[in-house]
């Protein structure tokens, strides 16, 4: 959540979580639900009627708003409106939210690792590279993984 002037906005946290995984693979947002975790449509479905079409309201806004801060206007009637659900819908409204937060976050914690382990591939390569521009022989700017791991431990045996 974010504070802004003393009120709490569940809107932008809630929107950058849901949608943006979705948006840095330009898909757009309501075609997101496709990529989700079967969980999470799951849940989705089962919120009550009013629950859902908020739900989905507020995937349409964020869309909108392109995910930035909304109006006051909007915050304050989401809000509302949130407040006129029943009990049980309330929680589960917000736990889908945090559910999709999760599954956002722990797919930036796999981007994350994915793009370090391509980075050291990288070095290796480049490493390979360097042997041969040390050894006189052509540089194949196209190396691959396997001939550059293959030329490292040619290099390793000499």
């Amino acid at each position: 959540m974010q504070a802004r002037g003393g009120r709490y906005y569940l809107a932008l946290d809630a929107y950058a979580a849901l949608w943006m995984p979705c948006r840095l693979r330009g898909v757009p947002a309501l075609d997101c639900e496709e990529m989700m975790d079967d969980e999470i449509p799951d849940r989705i479905e089962r919120l009550s009627p009013e629950a859902r079409a908020l739900f989905w309201e507020v995937a349409r806004r964020g869309e909108e708003t392109e995910f930035r801060v909304p109006p006051d206007e909007l915050v304050v009637n989401l809000h509302q409106r949130m407040a006129e659900l029943a009990p049980r819908d309330r929680v589960e409204f917000i736990d889908v939210f945090g559910a999709i937060m999760r599954q956002a976050r722990e797919e930036g914690l796999q981007q994350k690792a994915e793009a370090a382990q391509a980075e050291g591939f990288t070095k290796l390569i480049k490493r390979a590279q360097a042997l041969d521009r040390q050894a006189g022989r052509p540089i194949k700017e196209d190396m691959t993984l396997g001939e550059a791991l293959a030329r490292l431990e040619e290099a390793e045996d000499q």
